[in-house]
Parts: structure tokens; sequence; C-alpha cells
């Protein structure tokens, strides 16, 4: 029985919650440019939908990436 350090521990929790935190973020992101969407009707936010878009899919590569090197480096 090998007795693990708690640093590593704390790592694992860490890149566990942010890779639960990019993936709500991107899902919140990516609802929210579905709903800004001019087919949606008159819209009067002043949110550049574009930059939005670019932001949320950007978030969930980045959720997806860090998800791949997760299971490539130790399993879920």
């Amino acid at each position: 029985m090998t007795i693990q350090p708690a640093i590593n521990l704390t790592v694992q929790y860490i890149w566990q919650d942010t890779i639960l935190l990019l993936t709500i973020i991107a899902l919140i992101l990516l609802v929210l440019t579905e709903l800004l969407s001019p087919k949606y009707g008159k819209i009067t936010t002043k949110i550049d939908r574009n930059k939005l878009k670019k932001i949320a899919f950007a978030t969930g590569i980045l959720a997806l990436t860090n998800l791949i090197l997760r299971i490539l480096w130790g399993g879920l």
C-alpha cells in the first residue's frame, strides 16, 4: 500500500474542477450565443455576437483539450 502525498490529490482535484468549470462556461456561452441569434426576433442588447461566439468556441475547445489530456495521462 502506497500513500500518496497530499499535493498530488490537490492537483488532481484542481484539474477536475478546471475541466468542469471550462465545460460549464462553454455551455453557457454557446447557449447565450444561440439565444442572441437574430432568428429569435429583435434583440436590444449591445453584445458583439461574433466575439461571444469565438470566445464560446475557444472555451469549448479548451475544455475538450483538457478532457482529452486527462484521459491520455491517467484516465477519468
